[in-house]
């Protein structure tokens, strides 16, 4: 084997961004990635051309983490398969390395997936500068010949011992290839002067060319809507407003101890604002039979119900009736949009302005016939500004409302003129939620902002008076089959007596399996890959 000291030339066009790696794409499978580069060019004769091909999910970490694979010289492209992440952004480069001729075994290399890789051991035993035997913990995958680094140390061995796994070297000649001079080396990766991240002995990489090319890509499925092989639709949960629970209990304060309200003399003060029967007249009697001591009547204050009361009567006095569209925060995201594009203005046919499939539910309150809820407006200064797109129209009311339904940021409701036609749609923001007594929520104050009339939102079909819904129909029975499918499911949605035809039917069906459809004209819109029919 013989000794040079100088790497080989490689021969780079004038144009300099020629070199490396020219494109990588994700081929839409969710695990492959296609890569093509420029060629590279050796200026001398004695020396072998292969590419080394290199990727990483950190942009920082794509050269040191080391070369994943080598292909030959006669190759300039290349599909890589496995090891990635659907959803995720991985970095990828191509350097052009050079062996000097007869050293690298290439078609020894293990070959996983059909690309060669050099392979790597941990060293199984410290071993000194004048050592000829190099103990590893598994020498199966080295090719019978070769030339090994350590740390900073190029090492050539002339055979392997696959029994004891063993790398032989012929003479102490083969140590400080090169010009690299031999060292100690100890398994935790030190040589005598420094201590190396990688203490892997692996296969020499060879002499790499300087360029520096790195592209990136995401992987993906190309499929109509984002989804992975394990998990199936891809559902997302919004990082701000998807956790249904805002309780927080602090475990290390619940051993405390609590005053003495027990025993025939003493009464919790809590029963009485409760309203629970406690055998005494305080705060009087309301509602129905509690069981006790009376019938037809409960003893007690009962603050929160008073509270919800007294709320619900100003509320109906001075508040205005509105249809509440809650948004969708859990569900089946829409096929246009992925990791690196979930702009939620995005206006398409079956998002409304948001990331997921219909993205809105309509609420009915259960307290009203119509379906609708009270707000009250505050008093509101209407303004209009000149914007670069023209006027815009600035109208943020501060408004309440009672304590159920939850109301949500992102949320719409639809304000209505006197003589019942839609006047604008309005996005809640900024909601304030007031603790009352007992543990119990008080009333919810948010501010709203008119929406343009050119917002998707506005293309959401809802039902303005539900005074006149006795008939709950049901759909068909869908699925989509397959892993990470939908399991067979059915929807349910609410009609008015005032329907005299399906192809009256505009409205979304419920939430089932993570997601609704929309119904235009009777038809129950196809989502997620599959469809219903109405049964009647």
């Amino acid at each position: 084997m013989s000794m040079a000291c100088n790497p080989p030339v490689f021969i780079i066009s004038a144009d300099r961004s020629l070199h490396g790696l020219r494109t990588v794409a994700c081929l839409g499978d969710g695990y492959s990635v296609a890569l093509e580069w420029h060629k590279s060019y050796l200026g001398v004769s004695n020396w072998e051309l292969y590419y080394n091909l290199y990727w990483s999910s950190y942009k920082s970490d794509v050269f040191t983490e080391g070369p994943k694979f080598v292909v030959s010289a006669d190759t300039l492209s290349t599909t890589i398969r496995g090891g990635f992440k659907p959803g995720d952004i991985y970095y990828f480069a191509v350097k052009g390395t050079a062996h000097e001729r007869g050293t690298l075994e290439f078609d020894f290399l293990p070959q996983p997936d059909g690309l060669r890789m050099y392979p790597e051991a941990a060293l199984r035993e410290s071993i000194t500068p004048t050592d000829l035997i190099i103990p590893l913990d598994d020498a199966s995958l080295f090719t019978p010949t070769g030339i090994i680094q350590i740390g900073a140390e190029l090492i050539g061995y002339s055979s392997v011992d696959y029994v004891d796994n063993n790398l032989i070297l012929q003479n102490i000649n083969q140590r400080g290839l090169y010009g690299y001079e031999p060292r100690l080396h100890t398994p935790d990766g030190y040589d005598g002067i420094r201590t190396y991240s990688n203490p892997f002995v692996r296969i020499w990489k060879g002499f790499e060319d300087q360029n520096n090319a790195i592209g990136l890509e995401e992987i993906k499925f190309e499929d109509q809507y984002a989804r992975t092989n394990a998990d199936g639709y891809r559902e997302r949960v919004d990082i701000i407003t998807g956790s249904a629970n805002l309780d927080v209990i602090d475990a290390a304060n619940a051993g405390f101890p609590a005053y003495d309200q027990a025993g025939w003399d003493r009464t919790h003060m809590a029963d009485y604002l409760a309203g629970k029967c406690v055998g005494t007249y305080f705060g009087g009697e309301y509602g129905c039979a509690d069981g006790y001591e009376t019938v037809g009547g409960i003893r007690g204050l009962g603050v929160q119900d008073h509270q919800n009361m007294r709320e619900e009567y100003l509320l109906e006095l001075t508040g205005r009736p509105v249809m509440l569209l809650k948004r969708m925060w859990k569900g089946k995201q829409s096929r246009h949009f992925d990791s690196t594009r979930e702009n939620t203005a995005y206006r398409g046919i079956d998002t409304f302005g948001t990331s997921l499939v219909t993205g809105y539910e309509q609420y009915f309150n259960p307290r009203r016939s119509d379906g609708k809820i009270l707000v009250r407006f505050g008093p509101t200064k209407e303004d209009y500004k000149r914007e670069d797109p023209g006027i815009e129209n600035v109208f943020i009311p501060n408004c309440w409302t009672l304590v159920t339904p939850t109301i949500r940021d992102g949320d719409v409701i639809i304000r209505f003129n006197m003589d019942g036609t839609e006047e604008w749609r309005y996005e809640i923001l900024d909601v304030e939620r007031n603790d009352a007594l007992l543990q119990e929520s008080g009333l919810q104050k948010f501010t709203a902002a008119r929406v343009r009339k050119t917002d998707p939102i506005y293309q959401f079909r809802v039902i303005r008076d539900t005074s006149m819904f006795p008939t709950e129909l049901l759909t068909s029975v869908g699925m989509v089959a397959g892993p990470g499918g939908i399991p067979a499911h059915l929807h349910r949605l609410v009609v008015n007596e005032g329907i005299m035809s399906v192809a009256q039917i505009n409205q979304t069906t419920s939430i089932e399996q993570g997601h609704n459809h929309d119904i235009i004209n009777g038809v129950v819109q196809n989502r997620l890959g599959h469809f219903h029919d109405l049964i009647l």
